[in-house]
């Protein structure tokens, strides 16, 4: 059966009705709890002293863990290594777990999954950044300062 021009109009109604749940989701969200839960660093402070060039490579995971009418938990993880080229042992392996707590309208598992595998990174990625660059700071080494977007060259996010 050929779609006709009514089938299609309404189709279009249904696509324009998504993005408008979710953009209305979208600005109702309000982050309400993000705790660091978990870091985990280390350096070997010598070869990284000594190292003329480094490589980062950093990935960010995200997971639901609670679905709520009202509010949603992720859970965002950070391994952030270090090497001074892609074959050797890492200079710098870091590792990061942050639980948030969100509170929102609209809130359904399909708008959560978006956010988490689109906009969370916009979320957490400045709260990384300040940890990284906190942490090299504080072992007298010089310090790792991540880009400001997390989308890049040795960088992966879900």
């Amino acid at each position: 059966m050929r779609p006709t021009l009514a089938t299609k109009a309404l189709e279009s109604v249904k696509v324009e009705s998504k993005i408008d749940s979710y953009s209305r989701f979208l600005t109702s969200i309000d982050p309400i709890i993000i705790a660091l839960v978990q870091e985990t660093f280390r350096i070997d402070r010598g070869r990284y002293l000594k190292s003329e060039s480094e490589l980062l490579s950093a990935r960010i995971e995200s997971k639901l863990s609670k679905l709520g009418k009202e509010a949603f938990d992720v859970r965002t993880s950070l391994v952030l290594t270090v090497t001074s080229s892609p074959k050797e042992k890492p200079l710098v392996d870091f590792r990061a777990v942050y639980e948030l707590h969100f509170h929102g309208n609209g809130i359904t598992d399909a708008n959560v999954k978006r956010f988490i595998a689109s906009e969370l990174r916009i979320v957490i990625w400045p709260y990384f950044r300040e940890l990284v660059n906190n942490a090299t700071a504080r072992m007298h080494v010089p310090p790792i300062i991540l880009p400001v977007s997390s989308r890049g060259e040795g960088f992966e996010g879900k």
